[in-house]
């Protein structure tokens, strides 16, 4: 099983609406977190989706849940204090068996595509986990004091994560309680 896990949880400090998370802001007539979970409905290979959001959005996400008539869309879970707190009570809470396949995506990046999530899933049960990338088009600077410039590295050895990143359950399971050690 695939199962697609939407983080929508966040905060959004750097968002001018401070009381409204990312995934909630309304974005052409729809919450932008609607987008990604409209793309990972419409993909075949996704069994299932899991939304983590804010307690205080519980009520507004079920309102979602039957608006959207989403078939996969099955789970919502109230996310934690970080981002990895998040996740861990997503796994938690997913049902999952060992061999099952979990995508974690930021509801915050609508903007995902079919091919990427197919990708993601085909790597993932290959070699065990997958994350997506783009190249970064900035040039990046080494500095040890912040004031001058150490060195500069060749951009085109550098990439940007992206979501979905996706992992065997049981690989990413054992990882966060690990991390919580």
């Amino acid at each position: 099983m695939n199962i697609a896990v939407i983080l929508a949880a966040g905060k959004g400090e750097r968002m001018l609406e401070h009381n409204i998370p990312k995934g909630f802001i309304n974005v052409l007539g729809k919450p932008l977190l609607y987008y990604a979970l409209k793309t990972f409905q419409e993909c075949e290979e996704v069994d299932r989706i899991i939304l983590v959001i804010p307690e205080d959005f519980f009520a507004v996400a079920a309102c979602y849940q039957k608006e959207f008539g989403f078939s996969k869309f099955k789970q919502i879970v109230v996310g934690g204090k970080t981002r990895q707190e998040s996740v861990l009570l997503a796994l938690q809470n997913s049902n999952a068996s060992e061999e099952d396949i979990v995508l974690i995506h930021d509801a915050a990046r609508p903007l995902v595509s079919q091919r990427i999530i197919k990708e993601n899933i085909s790597t993932a049960l290959k070699v065990g986990g997958a994350a997506t990338m783009i190249p970064t088009s900035d040039t990046i600077i080494i500095s040890k004091d912040g004031k001058s410039i150490d060195f500069i590295p060749d951009r085109n050895e550098y990439y940007l994560e992206q979501t979905p990143a996706s992992f065997c359950f049981a690989q990413i399971y054992q990882a966060h309680l690990l991390a919580l050690k």
